[in-house]
């Protein structure tokens, strides 16, 4: 699901123009606090982040905000995401082993 529905209105995870500075974390999370309780209302329980730098903003917010609302909202990258999809999934093999001894005569 898009958060917005107009893509040049679509709201940042707050990790740009150098928001990821420790300096700008309090204000970096207020932002991506808008888009989490947009996620949260509409219902997701994981969300996809399309870069690098909004993966480390995921891995540095959602603790965060999950604790602040009381929520378990997850994340994954986009190239993760279809790294997933090509990607059959494996069987896990039940090991069998059948012992012979070999008679000797």
């Amino acid at each position: 699901m898009e958060l917005n529905d107009r893509p040049e209105l679509a709201i940042c995870c707050g990790g740009t123009s150098g928001m990821l500075a420790k300096e700008m974390e309090e204000l970096s999370i207020k932002y991506a606090e808008l888009w989490y309780l947009k996620a949260i209302n509409e219902g997701a329980d994981c969300i996809v982040v399309p870069c690098a730098a909004c993966k480390l903003q995921m891995d540095r917010v959602l603790p965060r905000l999950n604790k602040l609302h009381n929520h378990e909202l997850t994340f994954t990258g986009l190239m993760d995401l279809v790294y997933k999809a090509m990607i059959p999934k494996r069987r896990k093999r039940s090991l069998s082993f059948q012992w012979t001894i070999p008679l000797i005569f």
